[in-house]
């Protein structure tokens, strides 16, 4: 992968941050909710024969709840690990004006212009000033 292509796309991982964390946190509520589901139904008891008039142990919620939830905990921590990941790489730049740089423009949404003036620096600095720093690092 070139050069380029790795500072584009450690953007457009900062800009995915947003979305993983609140994906996360969606999922915990999730799973805290389909725990307070398990939590109120029994266990299935395998020595007891069912018959086809007698309410099974897969007629329940039970087996689809554990299925759900293992799913959504495989795919919080994929967004975990990758978050991680992020996160690794963002502390490995060590110019503090370009973190806070790079966090203002691609996590919080900020407009280049009002970051320029934030900082005193033109726009077009700022963009030498990112690339030079994740050259660096990537």
């Amino acid at each position: 992968m070139k050069q380029q292509e790795k500072i584009d796309q450690f953007i457009r991982d900062l800009k995915s941050v947003n979305f993983y964390t609140k994906s996360i946190i969606e999922m915990n509520l999730e799973l805290e909710d389909i725990a307070n589901q398990l939590q109120g139904v029994s266990s299935i008891q395998f020595n007891q024969v069912y018959t086809s008039k007698q309410k099974g142990p897969y007629k329940s919620k039970v087996v689809s709840l554990m299925m759900l939830e293992e799913q959504m905990i495989k795919i919080k921590e994929k967004y975990e690990d990758r978050l991680v990941e992020i996160e690794n790489k963002f502390e490995m730049i060590e110019d503090l004006i370009v973190k806070d740089m790079l966090v203002d423009i691609h996590i919080l949404g900020i407009r280049h212009e009002a970051v320029a003036i934030k900082y005193n620096y033109n726009r077009q600095h700022i963009y030498r000033k990112i690339n030079s720093e994740l050259k660096k690092i990537l």
